[in-house]
């Protein structure tokens, strides 16, 4: 969203043609991600995505504050594959399977509003460190994306192809899920 800013300088590329580089990996992988999501679990899909969005990140904020962008660049696509083949399909779809519409309805209006949050705050912390030092708002989100990627190792189940009664029984034990089917 913000890479006309954040490669602005000091690269082979102008800040469009990054822009539009990284358009074509996200359209490409996004292809991929929703086919790779019929054929693997969510689980897998959403931690080894998480691990690449998150490793991919530091390296990207170790590499921009080297002033290496190339190498920041490269790795900003390697972490647009990670969220298209991962958090960008399987956060919906996990979502839209273990919850009933009420929630779903709420789950989505919240995830919208930490995505203004975030996108609304980048401009505000890029002016206040300055671009020269945008590498370490990739270390932040490097690291909260990595800790999510554990989050998600420890608490999030396997619901591919499961039937909604199974994935509630996931979720509750056994006496509540039957007092909540009744």
């Amino acid at each position: 969203m913000y890479s006309n800013v954040i490669f602005a300088k000091g690269n082979a590329l102008g800040p469009t043609e990054v822009s539009g580089l990284i358009g074509g990996v996200s359209f490409v992988t996004t292809l991929f991600g929703t086919v790779w999501l019929v054929y693997a679990g969510r689980r897998p899909i959403l931690i080894i995505g998480q691990l690449m969005m998150g490793l991919s990140m530091i390296a990207a904020g170790l590499c921009s504050n080297a002033g290496e962008e190339g190498w920041t660049i490269a790795f900003v696509m390697i972490f647009v594959t990670g969220f298209e083949v991962s958090a960008g399909p399987v956060t919906l779809m996990y979502m839209a399977e273990i919850m009933q519409d009420e929630a779903m309805g709420v789950a989505v209006m919240l995830l919208q509003i930490a995505t203004l949050a975030i996108t609304g705050s980048v401009p505000l912390i890029i002016d206040s460190i300055g671009v020269d030092n945008i590498g370490y708002i990739f270390l932040v989100f490097g690291i909260s994306t990595t800790l999510a990627a554990l989050f998600s190792f420890c608490f999030m189940h396997e619901t591919k192809g499961k039937t909604p009664e199974q994935i509630g029984k996931l979720f509750v034990n056994e006496s509540a899920f039957k007092r909540m089917r009744k």
